[in-house]
């Protein structure tokens, strides 16, 4: 009997582990926030590098970080199955985020003018369709009960 628990547990959690590893199953609430959480701190610490750049090569490739970091977040939310309420709104996020990685482009042409250029293509590009976008799917997210980390900041 003790035999037949052991391996009873050992599938178990080989199942768990396959579905914590996208393994095709629709996350759990907590496991979708640890998502946004992970995503959430990968932007900002490449944002927080932009705001410190001097010079212009400093700056463009800062600025390339941050569409690494908008790549890699919507990579991976677009690759899990989130919570059926946000599942929407999760689509939203990875095209506002993918969106906002193209437009950055322009800040890193602009940035060949003079980095206070560039930082005025940032500011208009922030306000621009895709951030519109990624900011409404976050606010909707957050109004079903996620919380979104540093996302919603």
């Amino acid at each position: 009997m003790r035999r037949g628990r052991a391996v009873g547990a050992v599938a178990a959690a080989l199942t768990l582990a396959v579905a914590g590893c996208g393994g095709g199953g629709r996350l759990t609430k907590a496991a979708y926030e640890q998502k946004l959480h992970d995503a959430g701190k990968g932007l900002a610490a490449a944002a927080q590098k932009v705001t410190r750049a001097r010079s212009k090569d400093e700056f463009k490739d800062d600025v390339s970080e941050v569409q690494h970091a908008l790549d890699h977040a919507a990579d991976q939310l677009d690759g899990i199955t989130p919570p059926e309420d946000v599942e929407g709104a999760n689509d939203r996020l990875v095209h506002g985020f993918r969106g906002l990685s193209d437009d950055f482009d322009q800040v890193k042409d602009a940035a060949d003018k003079g980095v206070d250029v560039a930082r005025q293509k940032a500011q208009e590009i922030t306000t621009g369709a895709a951030a519109r976008e990624a900011g409404q799917a976050i606010t909707e997210i957050q109004r079903r009960g996620y919380d979104v980390g540093q996302l919603g900041s």
